[in-house]
C-alpha cells in the first residue's frame, strides 16, 4: 500500500516544479503571505542589500594565480556570480524542502507525523523567503543549476518514506548545515549574518530528528537500495560542481586545462573535497544499521574525483 502511494504521488511530482515551481501572478493571495512571512522572517523585504555577500577569501582565491590574473573589475564580477550561485542554491534546497514536507505528510501514518512535517514545512517557507529578501536578482535553473539539485529532484519525487528520512535528513540537512555555518561565518552583511543563525537553529531540529527517527526505522531491500544509489548520486554531484572555475568562464576568462588544474593545486581542491567527503561519511555512521558505509566504500563512492 504504502510503495502504491509513492508511485501515485511520483506521477504528480515535476522533478523541474520540485525546485522551480509556478508562480502566481501578484494577488490577494500573495498578499496575505507577504504580510504572514513579514511577520516571521528576521530579514526585511526591500532593504539595501550589497551585490557582492562573500570576498575572496571565503573561497580562498586570494591565493590563486587565476583570480589574482584578473582585472579589479573581472573580480567584481566574479565575486557578485558566485553570491548569486550562493543564494540561488540556498533558495532551491528551501523550495524542494516545501514538497519533502508535503510528500511526508501525505506518507505519514499518525498525526504526531502530520504535524512534525507541517512544521518542517512551515520553516522551509520562512527560510526560503529570508533568502528571496537578499536577492537583487531573479534566479532559475537554467543560469543557477547546481549538479546536487539534480539527485535532490529525483529522491524527493520517487524515494520511499524512509529513504527520504536518511537522504534529506540526514544526509542533505547535515550537509547543509555545515554548508550554511560556512556561509554565515565568511560573510560579509550582518544582517544575513543573523538571518543564517536563526535558519541553522531549525536545520539542526530537522537534522536531529532525521537521526532519531532514522535510527528507529528498519530499512527494507528495496529502501536500502534507494538509500545506497541517492547516497551515492548526491556525493558524486557534489564533486562535479566546480562553480570556482566555472565562474572564470562566466566572466569572460575561461581557463585552459592547465591554468584549471594549477587553480585547483592552489586551492588544495582535493584536500577540500576529502574533508567535505569525511564529514558526510561522519554522518552516515551515526544511522548506518545496514552496512551502507562498507557498500558506499567499495564502490569507491569516498573515492575524492576532480574532473
Amino acid at each position: 500500500m504504502a510503495m502504491n502511494k509513492i508511485k501515485e504521488l511520483s506521477k504528480i511530482l515535476d522533478p523541474k516544479e520540485i525546485l522551480e515551481p509556478k508562480r502566481k501572478a501578484k494577488g490577494s493571495l500573495s498578499t496575505l503571505l507577504d504580510k504572514r512571512l513579514d511577520e516571521l522572517t528576521v530579514s526585511k523585504k526591500g532593504m539595501s542589500v550589497p551585490k557582492v555577500l562573500w570576498g575572496a577569501e571565503r573561497y580562498g582565491l586570494q591565493n590563486t594565480k587565476a583570480f589574482n590574473a584578473l582585472s579589479e573589475s573581472k573580480k567584481l564580477a566574479y565575486l557578485e556570480r558566485m553570491t548569486e550561485l550562493n543564494l540561488a542554491l540556498s533558495a532551491f534546497i528551501e523550495t524542494s524542502g516545501h514538497n519533502y514536507g508535503a510528500k511526508m505528510i501525505l506518507l505519514s501514518e499518525t498525526l504526531e507525523e502530520k504535524s512534525t512535517y507541517a512544521l518542517f514545512a512551515s520553516d522551509e517557507a520562512v527560510h526560503l523567503r529570508e533568502f528571496q529578501n537578499f536577492m537583487n536578482f531573479d534566479y532559475n535553473l537554467q543560469s543557477h543549476f547546481h549538479p546536487m539539485l539534480k539527485p535532490l529532484a529525483e529522491v524527493i519525487r520517487d524515494g520511499s518514506k524512509i529513504s527520504l528520512v536518511f537522504v534529506i535528513q540526514v544526509l542533505l540537512e547535515g550537509f547543509g548545515m555545515g554548508h550554511y555555518n560556512g556561509l554565515k561565518e565568511t560573510c560579509l552583511f550582518d544582517p544575513l549574518k543573523a538571518t543564517y543563525d536563526q535558519i541553522l537553529k531549525d536545520e539542526a531540529r530537522h537534522h536531529g530528528t532525521g537521526i532519531i527517527l532514522a535510527k528507529e526505522e528498519t530499512p527494507s531491500r528495496e529502501d536500502e537500495e534507494q538509500i545506497f544509489e541517492y547516497t551515492r548520486d548526491f556525493i558524486n554531484a557534489m564533486q562535479s560542481a566546480h562553480w570556482l572555475s566555472q565562474v572564470f568562464s562566466d566572466v569572460g576568462e575561461e581557463l585552459s586545462k592547465t591554468e584549471q588544474s594549477q587553480l585547483w593545486s592552489d586551492l588544495n581542491f582535493e584536500k577540500m573535497l576529502q574533508q567535505r567527503i569525511l564529514k558526510l561519511k561522519d554522518m552516515l555512521s551515526k544511522v548506518d544499521s545496514f552496512n551502507l558505509i562498507d557498500r558506499l566504500e567499495k564502490n569507491n563512492v569516498f573515492k575524492v574525483q576532480i574532473d
